[in-house]
């Protein structure tokens, strides 16, 4: 939540999921911009607990390779 009021993020809504381990969380999601591909892209943000979590939604038509490592690389690609 630390990041969510750092950024001045306004709430929109919020929700519930089911995690893999089966237990449900609650949270809150926010409305956010970010500078995606030379512009300005609006996005929706989840907060659950401290963690301020972006979907995979945006990067549909990309590739996104992780280096799995402390302080790994992390690239994002468009697919031609």
């Amino acid at each position: 939540m630390t990041t969510v009021v750092a950024l001045g993020l306004v709430r929109q809504s919020g929700g519930g999921a089911v995690l893999a381990d089966g237990s449900v969380r609650q949270f809150d999601i926010y409305a956010a911009e970010v500078a995606w591909e030379g512009g300005w892209r609006p996005v929706l943000v989840s907060a659950v607990g401290a963690e301020a979590l972006l979907g995979m939604r945006m990067l549909a038509g990309h590739e996104l390779r992780i280096a799995v490592v402390p302080d790994g690389a992390v690239e994002i690609t468009p697919l031609p």
